[in-house]
């Protein structure tokens, strides 16, 4: 172990066998020494080359400068991958030396090595804001959520302001980031971009354009409650088939990029299900992301407000599976049925969609305002699609109405 640390300290087997002799009294040759540093070189390429687990809910990438002596000591990137694996222990999945500045395109050639040895997916993957880094990263695994390291966000903030205005920078971000929902953290970056705007705009700008990649942990989890199928009582809804049900959980919809459609009055479990589905979707490995259609509207009409509609767009089609609850609560103005439609026709045969609705699918253009988007909508969102009805009486209405019975036995 000596002999393997001083040696990857930049020294020769002459300096490490002087050494030894001078400070253990160890009479030990070059050729040994040597002998025992090919063999952990064996050990650390066997390493560097092994199988890695199919699915990694997170990734860490980052590269740090070291000192590096080959003939020469110079600075050199080495790049380090760390991930988590689905049983929550991390690993190390690599290193590598490269040589001058860190690049995006040396990250393309680990990142695709990486995947060659058996990581087919990467749920999130966290790196900083290295131009080009994001859509390398995705271009490997097309379905990855990139999230920018806060860390990294707020080092590079300071280099565009005075030493001595640090402290009241990051007091002020410190909200932002430590928001719980993204709609917080855009009403404290709107405050921090009030305070210091004018005299760092370069800051607003830095934040403004790494926005998409610094708010995903914010999304999680978006999901209302976790439920399950055993949880659901099908003997209260008996005309609902549970091998259907049961049937979507195999999720082989999912794994053919279809969807799932629960229809409705309010109360029949239609999200519970939905839930359900998701929770095993997640578990199985596939990114999902949870969201009522009024929510999912509102946001991308304040996207496209602000115009950023490319990149909020990219919230909702990234995940393998979009769950979209309670379509057909609110009616749509057109142009809000227009931004579901862009968002249902970039999905389509490119990812799952699951929606609950309280509206048979020919009720669909009152509710968006407008016939022909309807038509449209249904038509890419119903031409792969599992469709489910539940037509029994309310579980919220039953759970009421017992607990009324039980208040009138008491008195």
């Amino acid at each position: 172990m000596l002999t393997s640390t001083m040696s990857a300290k930049g020294l020769t087997t002459g300096e490490v066998q002087a050494h030894l002799a001078e400070v253990y009294g160890a009479d030990v040759s070059r050729q040994t020494i040597s002998t025992i540093t090919d063999k952990v070189l064996d050990g650390m390429a066997e390493w560097q080359n092994r199988p890695l687990d199919p699915v990694h809910p997170v990734a860490f990438i980052d590269a740090i400068h070291v000192k590096i002596r080959d003939g020469a000591v110079a600075n050199r990137p080495v790049y380090v991958a760390l991930a988590v694996t689905v049983e929550g222990r991390r690993e190390m999945l690599g290193l590598w030396a490269g040589d001058g500045g860190e690049g995006a395109k040396h990250w393309m050639h680990i990142l695709t090595e990486i995947k060659n040895r058996g990581a087919g997916d990467v749920l999130m993957l966290v790196c900083d804001g290295l131009k080009g880094l994001a859509r390398r990263g995705q271009t490997v695994w097309p379905q990855t959520v990139v999230q920018t390291c806060v860390v990294h966000l707020l080092r590079n903030s300071f280099r565009y302001a005075a030493r001595q205005d640090w402290d009241k920078i990051a007091k002020v971000l410190r909200p932002v980031y430590t928001a719980v929902t993204e709609e917080a953290a855009l009403e404290r970056f709107a405050e921090f971009a009030d305070t210091w705007g004018r005299k760092y705009p370069a800051i607003i700008r830095l934040w403004e354009n790494a926005w998409e990649e610094f708010t995903p942990f914010l999304r999680f989890d978006k999901l209302p409650h976790h439920k399950t199928l055993d949880e659901y009582d099908f003997s209260f809804q008996p005309d609902l088939d549970p091998r259907k049900v049961k049937d979507l959980a195999t999720l082989s919809f999912v794994e053919g990029k279809t969807n799932a459609a629960l229809l409705g009055p309010p109360g029949v479990g239609k999200t519970h299900i939905a839930v359900a589905l998701a929770v095993a979707a997640c578990r199985a490995g596939y990114s999902i992301y949870f969201t009522s259609l009024d929510d999912m509207v509102r946001n991308l009409k304040a996207a496209e407000t602000a115009g950023r509609l490319t990149n909020k767009l990219g919230t909702y089609l990234r995940p393998g599976v979009l769950v979209v609850d309670e379509v057909g609560y609110q009616p749509l103005e057109r142009a809000e049925a227009n931004l579901v439609f862009q968002v249902i026709s970039k999905c389509y045969e490119k990812g799952s969609i699951i929606l609950t609705s309280n509206k048979t699918f020919g009720e669909w253009g009152q509710v968006f305002g407008d016939e022909v988007l309807a038509t449209a909508i249904l038509d890419r969102l119903l031409h792969h699609c599992e469709v489910i009805s539940i037509n029994g009486p309310s579980y919220r209405l039953k759970n009421r109405l017992q607990a009324i019975e039980r208040d009138t036995d008491v008195a």
